[in-house]
């Protein structure tokens, strides 16, 4: 994915992504008790290109490894 801010001073920001996982439960019929809901997204090996590590880390003192990011509710 790119991202242009034609109206911003901002470099051009490059993502990349390795897999994506999305999962989604929920009831799908009425019932007298809750049932089972939740989600759960996984996006995996996730890079950002040097221009815009410079904007959020400009001293480089973060790792700029491929990141995990996990969200599950």
């Amino acid at each position: 994915m790119t991202v242009k801010a034609a109206g911003l001073p901002i470099p051009e920001v490059k993502v990349d992504m390795g897999p994506l996982e999305f999962a989604l439960a929920m009831p799908i019929m009425a019932a007298t008790t809750a049932g089972a809901y939740g989600l759960t997204l996984k996006l995996a090996d996730i890079v950002i290109n040097g221009a815009a590590w410079r904007l959020i880390d400009p001293e480089a003192a973060l790792p700029r490894d491929a990141a995990d990011l996990t969200l599950v509710a």
